[in-house]
C-alpha cells in the first residue's frame, strides 16, 4: 500500500520467494543482494568477502583523523576485502592509495567497486603481502584489518556472517597473531621515517600486540577502544 503505482507481476513474486528462501536459510541481506550501503556509498559484496562491521566505522574515523592531522598523502592497505576503506579515502583527490590482497574474490569485488565509483587515485593488486616489502615502497601510512581470530575460537563465535565469509580473511595461526606479526615487521621497513601503522586486532591481544610493535622499533604505540569498550 506504499507504492500505489507499483504492480506486482510473476517475475517480482518469484524473485521475492527466492530471496525469502535464502534469508530463511540464514543468508545475510548483504550477500543476498550482493550490496552493502556503508558510509554513504554502495559497495558490491560477493560471498567470501567480509561485510563491514560497526568497528569499521571506528577504524575509519581514527584513520581519517591521523591522515588530516599529519597531512599524509601516500597510503597502503594490507587485505582490502571489498575495498571499502580505500574507496572512501579515494574520494579525497590529493591522496594516493594502493592495496594488496591475496584473496581472488576480494580482488574481483574491489575492482568492480573501483570501476563503479571511478576512483582514479586508487590501485588494487592481487598478490602476496610481501609484494610492497620487496619493492621497498616508502609510504606515509599503512593500515590493515588482518586475519586475527584464533582457529580454536571458531566453535564459540556467534556471528551469522562467519559461515559465508572467507576463512583466510578471518583466521590466523599462532593464536591469531601470525599475520599481524608479519605486517608489523614488513611495514617497519616500508614506511617513511615518522610513518604510521594502524591495525585492528582481537581485544584479547592488546598487550601482546603493543609489545610486538615496540619490539620491532615502533614508538608512541596506542590502543583504541571499540563500542564495547574493549581494546582493539
Amino acid at each position: 500500500f506504499i507504492f500505489y503505482n507499483f504492480k506486482i507481476n510473476i517475475y517480482f513474486y518469484l524473485e521475492y520467494l527466492y530471496f525469502l528462501k535464502k534469508k530463511l536459510s540464514g543468508w545475510p541481506f548483504s550477500y543476498i543482494f550482493k550490496n552493502e550501503f556503508f558510509y554513504k556509498i554502495d559497495v558490491f559484496l560477493d560471498v567470501g568477502v567480509l561485510v563491514p562491521r560497526y568497528e569499521t566505522y571506528i577504524f575509519i574515523n581514527k584513520l581519517f583523523n591521523i591522515l588530516f592531522k599529519y597531512n599524509l598523502k601516500y597510503i597502503f592497505e594490507f587485505g582490502y576485502g571489498s575495498g571499502i576503506i580505500s574507496l572512501l579515502l579515494s574520494s579525497c583527490n590529493d591522496l594516493f592509495i594502493k592495496g594488496v590482497d591475496n584473496d581472488l574474490n576480494a580482488f574481483f569485488s574491489s575492482i568492480k567497486n573501483l570501476y563503479n565509483l571511478k576512483s582514479r587515485n586508487l590501485f588494487f593488486y592481487y598478490n602476496n603481502w610481501n609484494m610492497f616489502y620487496c619493492n621497498n615502497d616508502k609510504i606515509d601510512i599503512i593500515f590493515s584489518n588482518p586475519p586475527y581470530v584464533c582457529y580454536n575460537s571458531f566453535v564459540v563465535l556467534n556471528n551469522f556472517l562467519i559461515p559465508f565469509e572467507s576463512k583466510k580473511s578471518l583466521f590466523s595461526d599462532k593464536f591469531g597473531i601470525n599475520d599481524i606479526i608479519y605486517i608489523i615487521k614488513i611495514s617497519f621497513f616500508s614506511l617513511k621515517q615518522g610513518g604510521f601503522l594502524i591495525i585492528e586486532h582481537n581485544y584479547r591481544h592488546s598487550f601482546i600486540i603493543r609489545t610486538i610493535f615496540i619490539y620491532f622499533g615502533y614508538f608512541l604505540v596506542n590502543t583504541y577502544i571499540d563500542q564495547y569498550y574493549s581494546d582493539r
